[in-house]
């Protein structure tokens, strides 16, 4: 099988520094903005700390359901898988890679894979990065956001 060096030569095109933080950038916009008006609105800081766990974890869950793990992964999936085959024709290079000892199935599970896996590592970046923002601009306490981390896992395994 050689679908593992299409997916190392697609990972590599895939992860450039400039990309992944123009995606991380964007999807951290809406937390740190929801969580500052969510903070305002509610005054999570007067409440007990069995409250600020619920109000600030169900804020997290819900932001990580609809937009981490939503629109923005949507949008990366389109704008990259949409253009896998296109850009080798663009780039004059799917004839050179079709009339390589490779099927045509394995190009393309080389090329899903190599997406699957930058997705999923964006997408932990951009839990991880989520749980330490909405924490910070609540000012939760440290067991609020170690329940934040706790549910990362949790996250993935329902995703899919």
């Amino acid at each position: 099988m050689m679908f593992h060096a299409i997916m190392i030569k697609t990972l590599k095109d895939m992860f450039s520094i400039r990309r992944s933080i123009l995606f991380i950038i964007a999807v951290m916009i809406v937390p740190i903005i929801g969580s500052g008006i969510f903070n305002e609105n509610s005054q999570v800081s007067l409440m007990t700390l069995a409250m600020q766990d619920q109000m600030v974890v169900g804020f997290f869950i819900i932001i990580s359901f609809i937009w981490i793990a939503g629109i923005p992964l949507v949008m990366l999936a389109g704008v990259t898988c949409g253009d896998f085959i296109s850009k080798e024709d663009a780039d004059g290079t799917l004839l050179l890679l079709v009339s390589k000892p490779v099927r045509r199935y394995e190009i393309i599970i080389g090329k899903f894979l190599a997406f699957m896996l930058s997705a999923v590592l964006l997408e932990a970046i951009a839990l991880l990065l989520s749980a330490l923002l909405i924490s910070g601009v609540m000012e939760s306490d440290v067991y609020i956001f170690s329940n934040m981390l706790g549910l990362i896992p949790h996250l993935f395994s329902r995703a899919g």
